[in-house]
């Protein structure tokens, strides 16, 4: 299936596909003190990579799942705070979510991959927004993704910023 038969935005599966891979980029080789250090109020960039990988089952597979298994079901509001402290994954290393964020995505990405167009058009109802198709779905994930990625660089801006020196006003 090419994202355009299914409604899809072009791009939004391999947005899903990459957003691993450029966590990675990000994070994966960054000394534990600065992947590790409270930047946006109480949370790290480790904290919003837990975040991500702590909301995927529940945001993408499971809505997914259930519009596909039942006709217009009732898809619940997720209490995202609530996930991410049940998960214990803030305690987890940087390397630890990414390994488990890479196995758990690509398993997604692939599955969703094999999805129909008629597939992608089903329909539930969320509790707060009303009727949504799996595309809006996949949209949400993929929109999700780029304000977190967005979110962990803008977190790793001032670390380096410092070391910047007379240099922030050349180009």
């Amino acid at each position: 299936m090419s994202d355009g038969d299914a409604g899809l935005i072009a791009g939004t599966l391999e947005v899903l596909a990459g957003t691993p891979l450029t966590m990675r980029g990000l994070l994966g080789a960054l000394p534990d003190g600065v992947a590790t250090r409270p930047a946006d109020g109480d949370w790290s960039p480790r904290d919003v990579l837990a975040h991500v990988l702590s909301v995927e089952p529940w945001a993408l597979a499971a809505r997914v799942r259930l519009m596909l298994d039942e006709d217009d079901p009732a898809i619940p509001s997720i209490d995202e705070a609530d996930v991410l402290a049940r998960s214990g994954f803030r305690e987890r290393s940087v390397d630890w979510l990414l390994g488990e964020f890479e196995r758990t995505r690509a398993t997604d990405v692939a599955w969703l991959r094999g999805l129909t167009a008629r597939q992608i058009s089903r329909e539930g109802h969320h509790a707060q927004v009303g009727t949504i198709t799996i595309a809006n779905v996949l949209h949400h994930i993929a929109f999700h993704d780029l304000t977190h990625l967005g979110q962990i660089a803008a977190m790793l801006e001032p670390t380096y910023d410092v070391g910047r020196d007379n240099m922030r006003d050349a180009y």
